[in-house]
Protein backbone atom coordinates (compact mmCIF):
# COMPACT_ATOMS: atom_id res chain seq x y z
CA UNK A 1 0.00 0.00 0.00
CA UNK A 2 1.49 3.47 -0.76
CA UNK A 3 0.41 6.48 1.97
CA UNK A 4 1.02 9.84 0.52
CA UNK A 5 1.68 12.14 2.81
CA UNK A 6 -0.12 15.50 2.19
CA UNK A 7 1.92 18.82 1.48
CA UNK A 8 1.04 21.02 4.57
CA UNK A 9 -0.72 19.41 7.91
CA UNK A 10 -0.13 16.64 10.52
CA UNK A 11 2.70 14.08 9.22
CA UNK A 12 4.05 15.84 6.47
CA UNK A 13 7.42 16.16 5.75
CA UNK A 14 9.06 19.85 6.16
CA UNK A 15 12.04 20.59 4.20
CA UNK A 16 13.87 23.15 6.19
CA UNK A 17 15.00 26.18 4.63
CA UNK A 18 17.09 28.16 6.70
CA UNK A 19 19.55 25.33 7.68
CA UNK A 20 22.61 25.96 4.57
CA UNK A 21 23.39 29.55 6.32
CA UNK A 22 24.09 28.00 9.76
CA UNK A 23 26.21 24.82 8.54
CA UNK A 24 28.17 27.25 6.51
CA UNK A 25 29.22 29.82 9.14
CA UNK A 26 26.66 32.31 7.21
CA UNK A 27 24.12 33.23 9.82
CA UNK A 28 23.52 36.91 10.44
CA UNK A 29 23.21 38.06 13.78
CA UNK A 30 22.72 41.15 15.96
CA UNK A 31 26.79 41.53 16.31
CA UNK A 32 27.15 40.80 12.84
CA UNK A 33 24.84 44.26 11.94
CA UNK A 34 27.71 47.73 12.02
CA UNK A 35 25.38 50.59 11.06
CA UNK A 36 27.11 53.36 9.94
CA UNK A 37 28.09 55.69 13.09
CA UNK A 38 27.41 52.72 15.67
CA UNK A 39 28.13 53.25 18.86
CA UNK A 40 28.59 51.06 22.18
CA UNK A 41 26.48 51.26 25.66
CA UNK A 42 28.22 50.31 29.17
CA UNK A 43 25.73 49.44 32.38
CA UNK A 44 27.39 50.48 35.38
CA UNK A 45 25.59 47.74 37.75
CA UNK A 46 25.49 47.04 41.79
CA UNK A 47 27.65 45.08 43.33
CA UNK A 48 25.54 44.76 46.41
CA UNK A 49 22.16 43.24 46.96
CA UNK A 50 20.57 45.51 49.04
CA UNK A 51 20.88 49.36 49.11
CA UNK A 52 20.24 53.01 49.22
CA UNK A 53 22.82 55.01 46.87
CA UNK A 54 23.20 58.53 46.07
CA UNK A 55 25.18 59.12 42.07
CA UNK A 56 27.60 61.35 43.51
CA UNK A 57 29.29 62.84 40.37
CA UNK A 58 29.33 62.06 36.45
CA UNK A 59 31.57 64.59 35.68
CA UNK A 60 34.61 62.26 34.61
CA UNK A 61 32.68 60.05 33.12
CA UNK A 62 31.39 62.58 30.96
CA UNK A 63 34.54 63.84 30.44
CA UNK A 64 36.19 60.67 29.42
CA UNK A 65 38.15 59.56 25.72
CA UNK A 66 35.18 58.52 23.15
CA UNK A 67 32.11 59.42 25.68
CA UNK A 68 28.83 60.21 23.97
CA UNK A 69 26.40 60.07 26.89
CA UNK A 70 25.94 59.36 30.49
CA UNK A 71 22.53 58.57 32.16
CA UNK A 72 21.63 57.60 35.91
CA UNK A 73 18.37 57.19 37.16
CA UNK A 74 17.36 60.44 37.55
CA UNK A 75 17.80 61.47 34.00
CA UNK A 76 15.16 58.36 33.47
CA UNK A 77 11.90 59.81 35.39
CA UNK A 78 10.04 60.32 32.47
CA UNK A 79 9.90 56.30 31.03
CA UNK A 80 7.71 53.77 32.11
CA UNK A 81 9.25 50.72 33.93
CA UNK A 82 9.35 47.21 32.40
CA UNK A 83 6.01 45.97 33.35
CA UNK A 84 4.66 42.62 33.77
CA UNK A 85 1.40 41.14 32.64
CA UNK A 86 1.19 37.87 33.97
CA UNK A 87 -0.10 37.93 37.26
CA UNK A 88 -2.39 35.03 37.90
CA UNK A 89 -5.68 35.63 40.01
CA UNK A 90 -5.16 34.65 44.04
CA UNK A 91 -7.52 32.70 45.93
CA UNK A 92 -9.61 36.12 47.18
CA UNK A 93 -10.02 37.11 43.39
CA UNK A 94 -7.37 39.64 43.32
CA UNK A 95 -4.03 40.07 41.65
CA UNK A 96 -1.14 40.84 43.70
CA UNK A 97 0.52 44.08 43.25
CA UNK A 98 3.73 43.78 41.33
CA UNK A 99 7.30 45.52 41.68
CA UNK A 100 8.17 46.33 38.56
CA UNK A 101 11.96 46.63 36.87
CA UNK A 102 13.43 50.10 36.56
CA UNK A 103 15.03 50.93 33.50
CA UNK A 104 18.05 51.91 35.58
CA UNK A 105 17.85 52.46 39.78
CA UNK A 106 16.99 56.07 41.36
CA UNK A 107 17.85 55.52 44.64
CA UNK A 108 17.73 52.07 45.53
CA UNK A 109 19.10 48.92 44.37
CA UNK A 110 17.59 45.17 45.08
CA UNK A 111 20.01 42.64 43.61
CA UNK A 112 23.84 42.63 42.64
CA UNK A 113 23.65 43.55 39.27
CA UNK A 114 20.56 45.93 39.47
CA UNK A 115 21.24 48.74 36.82
CA UNK A 116 22.24 52.19 38.29
CA UNK A 117 24.11 54.14 35.30
CA UNK A 118 24.43 53.88 31.65
CA UNK A 119 27.34 55.11 29.31
CA UNK A 120 27.60 55.59 25.53
CA UNK A 121 30.65 55.56 23.82
CA UNK A 122 32.51 55.25 20.81
CA UNK A 123 33.44 51.77 22.01
CA UNK A 124 32.44 49.12 24.47
CA UNK A 125 36.04 49.11 26.46
CA UNK A 126 35.59 53.05 26.16
CA UNK A 127 31.94 53.18 27.75
CA UNK A 128 32.93 50.55 30.76
CA UNK A 129 36.19 52.47 31.40
CA UNK A 130 33.79 55.85 31.33
CA UNK A 131 31.45 53.72 33.87
CA UNK A 132 34.12 52.83 36.22
CA UNK A 133 34.44 56.55 36.67
CA UNK A 134 31.09 57.17 37.97
CA UNK A 135 31.06 57.98 41.67
CA UNK A 136 28.51 55.99 43.68
CA UNK A 137 27.56 56.16 47.61
CA UNK A 138 26.53 52.50 48.75
CA UNK A 139 24.66 52.28 52.18
CA UNK A 140 24.43 48.81 52.12
CA UNK A 141 21.82 46.94 54.11
CA UNK A 142 20.70 43.49 55.39
CA UNK A 143 19.23 41.32 52.00
CA UNK A 144 16.96 38.28 51.77
CA UNK A 145 18.11 35.52 49.75
CA UNK A 146 17.34 32.19 50.61
CA UNK A 147 13.99 30.92 49.54
CA UNK A 148 13.44 28.91 52.39
CA UNK A 149 13.88 31.73 55.02
CA UNK A 150 12.33 34.55 53.30
CA UNK A 151 9.08 34.30 54.94
CA UNK A 152 10.54 34.00 58.63
CA UNK A 153 10.37 36.59 60.91
CA UNK A 154 13.35 38.57 60.82
CA UNK A 155 14.58 38.44 57.27
CA UNK A 156 14.48 41.57 56.10
CA UNK A 157 11.99 42.58 54.00
CA UNK A 158 12.71 43.20 49.76
CA UNK A 159 9.37 45.75 49.92
CA UNK A 160 9.01 47.29 53.63
CA UNK A 161 5.42 48.69 52.04
CA UNK A 162 4.20 45.34 51.48
CA UNK A 163 4.93 43.75 54.96
CA UNK A 164 5.65 40.38 53.74
CA UNK A 165 8.35 39.00 51.58
CA UNK A 166 5.37 37.06 50.01
CA UNK A 167 5.34 38.10 46.47
CA UNK A 168 1.92 36.50 45.76
CA UNK A 169 -0.15 33.23 46.19
CA UNK A 170 -1.96 30.66 43.55
CA UNK A 171 -4.14 27.61 45.02
CA UNK A 172 -5.15 24.86 42.07
CA UNK A 173 -7.36 21.82 43.00
CA UNK A 174 -9.44 20.52 45.61
CA UNK A 175 -8.03 20.84 49.31
CA UNK A 176 -11.05 18.39 50.80
CA UNK A 177 -11.28 15.64 47.95
CA UNK A 178 -7.08 15.50 48.17
CA UNK A 179 -7.18 15.13 52.27
CA UNK A 180 -9.25 12.12 51.64
CA UNK A 181 -7.22 10.57 49.41
CA UNK A 182 -3.85 10.94 51.59
CA UNK A 183 -6.36 9.42 54.35
CA UNK A 184 -7.30 6.34 52.96
CA UNK A 185 -4.06 6.21 51.28
CA UNK A 186 -1.60 2.78 52.00
CA UNK A 187 1.32 4.21 51.45
CA UNK A 188 2.66 7.68 51.34
CA UNK A 189 5.70 9.18 49.68
CA UNK A 190 6.84 12.40 50.35
CA UNK A 191 9.80 13.88 47.78
CA UNK A 192 11.58 17.63 48.52
CA UNK A 193 12.76 19.09 45.19
CA UNK A 194 14.81 21.70 44.72
CA UNK A 195 15.46 23.26 41.21
CA UNK A 196 18.55 25.64 41.57
CA UNK A 197 19.27 28.73 39.65
CA UNK A 198 20.86 29.03 36.00
CA UNK A 199 22.30 31.09 33.42
CA UNK A 200 21.45 30.57 29.38
CA UNK A 201 24.57 30.45 27.67
CA UNK A 202 23.62 31.22 24.42
CA UNK A 203 25.30 31.37 20.89
CA UNK A 204 24.85 34.87 21.08
CA UNK A 205 24.57 36.99 24.22
CA UNK A 206 21.76 39.61 24.60
CA UNK A 207 22.49 42.13 22.24
CA UNK A 208 20.19 45.45 20.33
CA UNK A 209 21.34 47.86 17.96
CA UNK A 210 18.77 51.26 18.47
CA UNK A 211 18.34 53.52 15.72
CA UNK A 212 16.03 56.49 14.46
CA UNK A 213 15.01 56.05 11.17
CA UNK A 214 14.64 59.42 9.18
CA UNK A 215 12.66 58.95 6.62
CA UNK A 216 9.85 56.78 8.40
CA UNK A 217 10.30 59.24 11.79
CA UNK A 218 10.30 56.08 13.77
CA UNK A 219 12.81 54.31 16.13
CA UNK A 220 14.08 51.02 15.41
CA UNK A 221 15.30 47.97 17.41
CA UNK A 222 17.17 45.11 16.50
CA UNK A 223 17.60 42.31 18.52
CA UNK A 224 17.55 38.51 18.64
CA UNK A 225 14.25 37.81 20.92
CA UNK A 226 11.32 35.33 20.53
CA UNK A 227 8.53 37.82 19.75
CA UNK A 228 8.89 40.86 17.42
CA UNK A 229 5.11 42.20 18.41
CA UNK A 230 5.43 41.45 22.54
CA UNK A 231 9.22 43.13 22.50
CA UNK A 232 7.13 46.35 20.42
CA UNK A 233 4.59 46.24 22.93
CA UNK A 234 6.07 45.95 26.27
CA UNK A 235 9.11 48.88 24.90
CA UNK A 236 6.14 51.15 23.52
CA UNK A 237 4.94 51.48 27.29
CA UNK A 238 8.34 51.90 28.36
CA UNK A 239 9.19 54.97 26.37
CA UNK A 240 5.56 55.68 26.21
CA UNK A 241 5.03 55.76 22.25
CA UNK A 242 2.76 54.55 19.89
CA UNK A 243 3.39 51.12 18.85
CA UNK A 244 3.28 52.17 15.33
CA UNK A 245 6.54 54.61 16.40
CA UNK A 246 8.60 51.65 16.84
CA UNK A 247 9.64 48.70 15.08
CA UNK A 248 11.37 45.58 15.96
CA UNK A 249 13.49 43.56 13.60
CA UNK A 250 15.00 40.21 15.01
CA UNK A 251 17.75 38.84 12.80
CA UNK A 252 18.91 35.29 13.15
CA UNK A 253 18.44 34.95 16.86
CA UNK A 254 21.50 32.57 18.36
CA UNK A 255 19.24 30.92 21.01
CA UNK A 256 16.19 31.59 22.74
CA UNK A 257 15.06 29.99 25.63
CA UNK A 258 14.03 30.99 29.56
CA UNK A 259 14.11 29.32 34.86
CA UNK A 260 12.02 27.30 37.20
CA UNK A 261 11.12 27.34 40.92
CA UNK A 262 11.33 25.15 44.10
CA UNK A 263 8.69 22.32 44.16
CA UNK A 264 7.49 19.98 47.27
CA UNK A 265 5.43 17.20 46.50
CA UNK A 266 3.87 14.37 48.58
CA UNK A 267 2.11 11.06 46.82
CA UNK A 268 -0.28 9.16 48.07
CA UNK A 269 -0.77 5.31 47.00
CA UNK A 270 -3.18 2.92 47.43
CA UNK A 271 -2.10 -1.09 48.31
CA UNK A 272 -1.16 -1.53 44.60
CA UNK A 273 0.69 1.40 44.05
CA UNK A 274 -1.62 3.90 42.04
CA UNK A 275 -1.49 7.60 43.46
CA UNK A 276 -4.60 8.47 44.98
CA UNK A 277 -3.95 12.20 45.17
CA UNK A 278 -1.48 15.10 44.84
CA UNK A 279 -0.08 17.66 47.17
CA UNK A 280 1.90 19.95 45.99
CA UNK A 281 3.35 23.13 48.48
CA UNK A 282 5.82 25.29 46.25
CA UNK A 283 7.82 27.93 46.95
CA UNK A 284 8.77 29.94 44.02
CA UNK A 285 11.93 33.03 44.22
CA UNK A 286 11.23 35.31 41.63
CA UNK A 287 13.96 37.73 42.88
CA UNK A 288 13.66 41.36 43.50
CA UNK A 289 11.38 42.73 40.99
CA UNK A 290 8.22 40.66 38.95
CA UNK A 291 9.87 40.47 35.53
CA UNK A 292 7.30 39.67 32.35
CA UNK A 293 6.93 36.27 32.73
CA UNK A 294 8.04 35.39 35.99
CA UNK A 295 5.11 34.63 38.07
CA UNK A 296 4.01 32.76 35.12
CA UNK A 297 6.39 29.88 35.13
CA UNK A 298 5.53 28.53 38.34
CA UNK A 299 2.06 28.93 38.30
CA UNK A 300 1.85 26.97 34.65
CA UNK A 301 4.40 24.18 36.34
CA UNK A 302 1.93 22.81 39.21
CA UNK A 303 -1.16 23.14 36.32
CA UNK A 304 1.14 20.38 34.85
CA UNK A 305 2.15 18.54 38.31
CA UNK A 306 0.22 15.31 37.60
CA UNK A 307 2.07 14.66 34.02
CA UNK A 308 0.32 11.66 32.42
CA UNK A 309 -0.73 9.83 35.47
CA UNK A 310 -4.74 9.59 36.46
CA UNK A 311 -4.48 11.45 39.67
CA UNK A 312 -7.89 12.44 40.93
CA UNK A 313 -7.54 14.60 43.65
CA UNK A 314 -5.01 17.95 43.25
CA UNK A 315 -4.64 19.93 45.98
CA UNK A 316 -1.73 22.87 45.14
CA UNK A 317 -0.81 25.76 46.62
CA UNK A 318 1.88 28.30 45.21
CA UNK A 319 3.90 30.91 46.92
CA UNK A 320 5.94 33.86 45.49
CA UNK A 321 9.01 34.99 47.37
CA UNK A 322 10.66 38.58 47.01
CA UNK A 323 14.26 37.79 47.46
CA UNK A 324 17.44 40.42 46.68
CA UNK A 325 18.38 38.16 43.81
CA UNK A 326 18.02 38.89 39.94
CA UNK A 327 14.53 38.14 38.84
CA UNK A 328 13.83 35.14 37.36
CA UNK A 329 11.99 34.77 33.66
CA UNK A 330 11.54 32.22 31.39
CA UNK A 331 13.76 29.46 30.37
CA UNK A 332 13.25 26.58 27.64
CA UNK A 333 9.89 24.68 28.86
CA UNK A 334 9.27 27.49 30.90
CA UNK A 335 7.92 25.48 34.22
CA UNK A 336 6.15 22.77 31.71
CA UNK A 337 8.22 19.60 30.70
CA UNK A 338 11.33 21.01 32.71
Amino acid sequence: MTVVTPKFGMGASVLRGEDQAFLKGLGRYTDDIQPAGLLHGYVLRSPVAKASFTVASTEAAKAAPGVHLVLTGADLAHLGKLKSGVMQRQPDGTKAPTRDIPVLCRDRVNYVGDAVAFVVADSRALAQDAAELIEVDYEAEDAASGTATALDEGTPLVWPELGSNRAFSYHIGDQAKTAAAFARAAHVTRIEFINNRLVCNYIEPRSAIGEWDTQENRFVLTTGSQGVHSMQYILADVFKIKKNQLRVITPDVGGGFGPKSFVYREHPLDKDGRFLGMKVDLLANIGAYVSQYGPFIPYVGVTMSTGVYDIQALDVSVTGLYTNTCPIDAYRGAGRPE
